[in-house]
C-alpha cells in the first residue's frame, strides 16, 4: 500500500535529503587511492551523527555499517571492508539511507578515484540521462510504467542495458516503500 505523504511529512524527507546531499558531496574529496571503503563509511557515520540524521540501514537485517559502497562492476550493495582501498580508476558508487525526525532520504552518487575510462564515464553520463528522463515522466496522469519505460529507453539508446536485479522503491518514515520503480518496462 503507497503511503500519501502531508506537507510536513515531505518537508521533513526534503530536510533529510537536503543533510544528506551536503554528506554525499562532501564525501567526494575523502575518494582518494588508498582509502579503505570502512574509512569512508566511519566517515560518513561520523557526519550522519554530526547532521542529527539516524542511518535507516546499520541494524537493517544485522547489517552493520551506515553505507553501501559498490566499485567498479559491483552494481549496488557493496558491503565497506576495511581490507578494501580505492586505487586509481575505480568506480565509487555510495549509498546511504538516513532519517531526520522520523522521516527517510535515501540517494546514491558515483565518483571516480582519478580519471576513469571513457567507457566508465560513458556509463555514468548515461545513468545521470536515465535518471533525468524517469524524473521528466514522474507528474500528474502519468503510470509508474512511463518512468520505467523512459529510463530503459534512456540506457538501451545509449547501447547499456538494464540490469533486472534491482527496482527503485518509495520511501518515507520507512527505507522501503510502496511503490516499486522497476527500471524497465513497457508506458502505459
Amino acid at each position: 500500500m503507497i503511503h500519501i505523504k502531508n506537507k510536513l511529512s515531505i518537508q521533513k524527507m526534503a530536510h533529510a535529503g537536503s543533510l544528506l546531499s551536503e554528506i554525499l558531496s562532501a564525501v567526494e574529496d575523502k575518494i582518494q587511492p588508498g582509502i579503505s571503503t570502512a574509512e569512508i563509511d566511519a566517515w560518513i557515520e561520523h557526519q550522519l551523527k554530526k547532521q542529527g540524521l539516524i542511518s535507516s540501514v546499520k541494524g537493517y537485517m544485522g547489517y552493520r555499517h551506515v553505507s553501501c559502497i559498490s566499485l567498479n562492476d559491483e552494481v549496488v550493495h557493496g558491503v565497506p571492508r576495511s581490507d578494501r582501498f580505492l586505487q586509481l580508476g575505480d568506480l565509487v558508487k555510495i549509498d546511504v539511507c538516513a532519517s531526520w525526525n522520523g522521516y527517510c532520504a535515501d540517494m546514491a552518487r558515483s565518483f571516480f578515484v582519478g580519471q576513469p575510462s571513457e567507457q566508465v564515464k560513458k556509463l555514468v553520463e548515461v545513468a545521470q540521462y536515465a535518471l533525468k528522463a524517469g524524473i521528466a515522466k514522474a507528474c500528474v496522469g502519468n503510470k509508474l510504467s512511463d518512468i520505467s519505460a523512459a529510463i530503459q529507453e534512456e540506457v538501451e539508446k545509449h547501447g547499456f542495458s538494464v540490469v533486472r536485479d534491482f527496482a527503485g522503491h518509495g520511501i518515507g518514515m520507512n527505507m522501503h516503500e510502496e511503490p516499486e520503480i522497476l527500471n524497465y518496462g513497457k508506458s502505459g
